[in-house]
């Protein structure tokens, strides 16, 4: 949790040091819970549409509301309490989720420039196939981030407060199918 605050306050920091405008919004922190040991890797068959797609206006999107809340409790499980819109910078949004054994997945969808921050930033992040136009997973001790290009739409954040990263893989999988859908 130290280092996504650490990546979180980063990111914040070059936001405002490129003249960007910076936004925090605290919200509750809901949580959701892992049933089952999910070992499946997403295999993604429609980012190549994503390529053909307009950038995301993430000013105006409702992660929660956008992700079917069926979709994300079949890979996470059930849920403590309802979804809640995440803590966000600038023009990133997006919606965390409690389960009810205490874990915590964050689905961020952040604006194409956030993708050369992190790649600059993440350099100790290994690549995950398979996965949008391009991905990145940092593991940490008990938790771990994934980042997912949309190649000329935006990039997909993931934050899990477990170290199964097959669910990350999982939840990304949900938030591409659904952002290149619209």
């Amino acid at each position: 949790m130290k280092t996504f605050i650490l990546i979180t306050f980063l990111l914040l920091l070059l936001t405002a040091c490129s003249g960007g405008a910076s936004e925090t919004t605290a919200t509750a922190v809901p949580a959701t819970a892992v049933t089952e040991s999910d070992t499946a890797v997403a295999d993604n068959n429609t980012h190549a549409a994503a390529n053909a797609a307009d950038p995301i206006d993430t000013t105006t999107l409702d992660v929660c509301a956008l992700l079917p809340e069926a979709e994300v409790t079949a890979v996470v499980g059930p849920l403590r309490e309802s979804p809640s819109a995440a803590e966000f910078i600038g023009d990133e949004r997006g919606c965390t989720y409690l389960t009810e054994q205490g874990f915590i997945y964050t689905v961020n969808v952040a604006p194409l420039d956030r993708w050369e921050i992190m790649t600059a930033v993440l350099t100790d992040a290994a690549p995950v196939p398979n996965l949008g136009d391009e991905a990145l997973l940092r593991e940490m001790s008990s938790d771990n981030a994934l980042y997912v290009l949309l190649d000329g739409q935006a990039v997909i954040q993931v934050y899990n407060t477990t170290d199964d990263t097959a669910v990350s893989t999982r939840l990304a999988q949900v938030a591409i199918d659904t952002l290149t859908q619209n």
